[in-house]
């Protein structure tokens, strides 16, 4: 099959069928995933490895580190992650893959293809070529009663044995010499196998129906929803959760260790309360929007449960009480104090935030800031907080709620950068309260200012050119260096 991926037509099964059928190839070629196979088999493994908790927390992790190293344009991230992903959960939970075995048994029987299992020929070659991973995809030949075909897949641990990374057509030129391809018939679900598909000169692309699902899916974390369902593929965690709401706090307030582990866990335990907000919003306020805007991904998200996010808002709150009053002689009376005060704090914010999205798309805006507010200003109630820092979070809520107004009352909608927006509201507040108040001993370290200003450039550069700081930095120094 010759041509784009755009000009690459899909081949009706009864066609398929009659070459099957015809004795005209001597080795029959099969993509594995959603082809033979009609599920994905590196989703399924990562779904079937326990503790499932822990396994996505490994594969979040992984998906953020190579998010960081192609920030840098270290590695390629659609190229790498599910080598490290597999890699990752069989190296740390080796007892995963015997299980594995054990399960295969059953999703072969409940998922494989039978209709072409039925057509192959016996007394043709037959092999297997996929971007999965061979421990994975054996079991479940096995148990189809295919153990005699050729796999050509992915071997995990080793980077040279990504397939991803050196192609199927390498791969496949080892093991079937170029000049046995015109007696090979290709079977493939993919457009992702296009290369393949052009290589060959009996390529067939062909839709099986079905789908399956993500691994993980309806497992419930916090910030899961926000990172992968609202602003999914924004790279939310990275960018706006660590690099500004995260970083906003440990500039305003009074740093120390204690206090940056205290208020990294009690932000977390906010965020449970306020990501009910969000899926609230996506899924209940839109109705009152004209042209509401979600993602796909949050469309689809799983519901979201009603008591876990609490669970882990009050396992949070408990481990930043212990940074701040677990090393001390803190009394009960003094625990119970801040216990029952985070409480009311939270509580509050979920019937504000509830309030909010029931409120017509117009009302919402002079609340949005308020929301804010519990975001950066609610933990000064635990940690203390600089002048500045206040200003700096001030400056924060107006720049973030100036954007949001532009979104809702201005039809052309808007965007202001914010970043810099923030950064000026800074430096203006900062300098009346210079001009109008003394500040002998009490102004900030310049180290503290460096820092402040430092960031909020980089942060409103970013924003101006769309780009990271550190490709915009690339783009200047490439061109100079040749």
């Amino acid at each position: 099959m010759k041509g784009t991926e755009e000009e690459m037509k899909y081949t009706e099964a009864g066609a398929l069928e009659g070459e099957l059928a015809s004795g005209a190839f001597d080795c029959i070629l099969l993509d594995f995933d959603h082809t033979l196979y009609l599920n994905n088999s590196t989703e399924r493994f990562l779904d079937s490895v326990r503790p499932r908790i822990l396994a996505y927390l490994l594969c979040a992790f992984s998906d953020w580190f190579l998010q960081v190293l192609a920030w840098f344009r270290l590695c390629s991230y659609p190229v790498h992650r599910d080598f490290v992903r597999v890699s990752l959960c069989m190296l740390l939970m080796p007892w995963s893959l015997p299980l594995w075995r054990k399960k295969a048994q059953h999703l072969a029987g409940a998922s494989m293809n039978q209709w072409l299992l039925e057509r192959l020929p016996a007394d043709r070659r037959t092999a297997v070529i996929s971007f999965g991973f061979v421990p994975l995809i054996r079991p479940l030949l096995d148990a189809a009663g295919l153990a005699r075909v050729d796999l050509i897949a992915s071997a995990p641990f080793c980077f040279s044995g990504n397939l991803r990374r050196k192609g199927k057509v390498t791969a496949l030129a080892a093991l079937l010499p170029e000049e046995a391809w015109e007696k090979t018939l290709f079977i493939t679900d993919s457009l992702d196998d296009a290369e393949l598909l052009d290589a060959l000169p009996h390529g067939r692309l062909i839709e099986w129906g079905g789908s399956s699902k993500a691994a993980f899916h309806g497992l419930y974390l916090p910030f899961r929803y926000t990172v992968e369902g609202k602003y999914a593929g924004s790279r939310y965690f990275t960018y706006q959760i660590l690099l500004e709401d995260l970083m906003l706090l440990f500039l305003a307030y009074l740093f120390s260790w204690q206090h940056a582990g205290a208020l990294t866990a009690l932000f977390a335990s906010l965020y449970c309360i306020y990501e009910i907000g969000y899926y609230e919003n996506d899924h209940v306020a839109v109705r009152r929007e004209e042209k509401p805007v979600v993602s796909d991904a949050a469309a689809v998200f799983p519901k979201f449960p009603r008591f876990r996010p609490w669970l882990w808002a009050f396992g949070f709150a408990v481990i930043g009480f212990l940074f701040l009053y677990g090393g001390g002689d803190a009394s009960v009376q003094r625990w119970g104090s801040a216990a029952l005060l985070w409480s009311v704090i939270l509580l509050s914010l979920r019937l504000f935030f509830l309030c909010f999205n029931y409120l017509a798309p117009g009302f919402r805006v002079p609340l949005f800031p308020l929301l804010h507010l519990y975001k950066c200003f609610v933990f000064a109630c635990f940690v203390p907080l600089s002048l500045f820092g206040a200003l700096l979070l001030t400056a924060q809520v107006l720049a973030i709620s100036a954007n949001y107004t532009a979104y809702r009352w201005i039809a052309s909608g808007l965007r202001l950068n914010r970043q810099l927006w923030r950064l000026i509201l800074f430096l203006l507040l900062s300098a009346a309260v210079f001009m109008w108040y003394p500040m002998e001993g009490q102004a900030p370290s310049l180290c503290w200012w460096l820092l402040v200003l430092i960031w909020g450039g980089i942060r409103s550069l970013e924003h101006a050119c769309h780009k990271n700081i550190v490709r915009i930095v690339g783009g200047l120094l490439v061109p100079a260096l040749r």
